[in-house]
């Protein structure tokens, strides 16, 4: 693990300090030692209030209390912590995954996530421009359901659905079956032919995935809601995306990941 010390303080540098260039980076801890700024925009559903909560404050008991006892809190913004400003909405309020329930966080394997109900929930953000490939992707997330759900959709039919394992940058590529309840962290090369997807660090799939081009990301849903049948009936917890192939820093990524989720 590689340190930084500033002034009389020394801390670990985060994963986006290692390895930077994100092109979008969702998360409910602090990807970088130097990430001081909301990570997430929560309403309350007892008055409709919205409030931006810091990675310590959504663990900290800080979100929690504001939201209060018996009360539910929504994610309608997950800041993007690239600085690229690609943050992931929902102005819809049936339509925002729950991170607070009954007055507690919601936690998977003792980390803060965003709980997706598989019919309504579902966050989106527009970059404005089409990239090409190569496109490298991860996602921590859970699924509870053997039914088609989408973790997430690049918007030109780059997504990962899971039922048995397929990923698609316009071309299907299937893999083997994982569990459902259990948390996964997934790696995601979409190169053409080249492309790859490692689930806990295991090689799943490989293939021709396509060549399509990124131009936003939908998280827990296919783009614009286009098959309403596939919402993730699960969790979600962290997904970074970056134009260009990381494949040489995989094993890296993924340490950093599973060094905080424990996944694996």
């Amino acid at each position: 693990m590689s340190w930084v010390i500033t002034g009389q303080e020394a801390g670990p540098l985060g994963l986006l300090d290692q390895y930077g260039g994100a092109a979008a980076a969702y998360s409910l801890r602090n990807l970088s030692l130097y990430h001081a700024d909301p990570v997430v925009r929560v309403r309350r559903d007892n008055d409709n209030a919205e409030q931006d909560f810091t990675a310590t404050e959504v663990s900290d008991g800080t979100l929690a209390a504001w939201v209060g006892a018996g009360n539910n809190g929504f994610v309608r913004t997950w800041y993007d912590q690239s600085e690229n400003g690609r943050h992931a909405a929902q102005n819809v309020n049936a339509s925002q995954p729950k991170v607070v329930d009954n007055g507690a966080v919601i936690l998977e394997n003792g980390k803060v996530a965003l709980d997706f109900d598989g019919t309504s929930h579902w966050l989106v953000s527009n970059f404005g421009s089409t990239t090409s490939i190569p496109t490298t992707t991860t996602a921590v997330f859970n699924k509870r359901v053997s039914s088609v759900s989408v973790i997430y959709d690049g918007y030109s039919v780059q997504s990962i659905l899971y039922d048995n394992i397929r990923f698609a940058n316009g071309s299907l590529v299937s893999g083997t079956s994982i569990g459902i309840n259990e948390q996964h962290l997934s790696f995601a090369l979409y190169n053409g032919a080249s492309s790859s997807l490692y689930i806990d660090s295991q090689l799943n799939a490989s293939g021709n995935a396509g060549s399509n081009g990124v131009d936003g990301i939908t998280i827990g849903n296919i783009r614009n809601d286009l098959l309403p049948n596939y919402k993730l009936n699960g969790t979600v917890q962290e997904i970074i995306m970056y134009f260009s192939n990381q494949s040489t820093n995989r094993a890296a990524i993924e340490a950093n990941i599973n060094a905080h989720y424990a996944i694996y």
